[in-house]
């Protein structure tokens, strides 16, 4: 598999809505035009990134249990860490901004070309329950994807 070493990540073009069937995009009337979204999973460069930017590492003390499920006070305290999400708002821009590539997608009053900015890409997501459901949609569709390559790729 040739790699693109400037864009290792490009994304997938899916089309708006989610329908197989071509026939079954057009007959539904709504679309006069040819929409698409591109959408790729996040690295997990990124996801350290977002996990530094959003959120902060905790930790709590808590006192060992015995075998029989009762708290062992002559035991020193363990510390348990963990991450904490201290700005989901934050969060929630970055990660849509990264996953959403481009689309072509239009106004159905003014007929336009709706651009594919970051504020266009949370105004939509935010506000539009059926564009946020499509890009579930296309996230779990990679998702299952690549899965599905890592098992074929076990198999042989």
């Amino acid at each position: 598999m040739p790699f693109d070493i400037s864009n290792l990540n490009p994304g997938t073009w899916f089309p708006f809505p989610l329908e197989t069937d071509e026939r079954k995009r057009k007959s539904k009337g709504k679309k006069e035009y040819d929409e698409k979204v591109c959408i790729r999973l996040h690295t997990a460069d990124f996801f350290d990134d977002l996990e530094e930017r959003t959120a902060k590492v905790e930790r709590d003390y808590v006192q060992p249990k015995k075998e029989n499920g009762k708290i062992n006070k002559r035991a020193p305290l363990q510390v348990v860490e963990y991450r904490n999400v201290i700005n989901k708002e934050l969060r929630n821009e970055l990660l849509w901004d990264y996953l959403i590539v481009d689309w072509v997608l239009y106004d159905y009053k003014s007929k336009e070309k709706i651009p594919c900015t970051k504020e266009m890409k949370l105004k939509l997501m935010r506000n539009s329950i059926e564009f946020a459901t499509y890009i579930s949609d296309c996230i779990e569709i990679l998702t299952s994807a690549v899965d599905t390559e890592k098992e074929e790729e076990t198999k042989n």
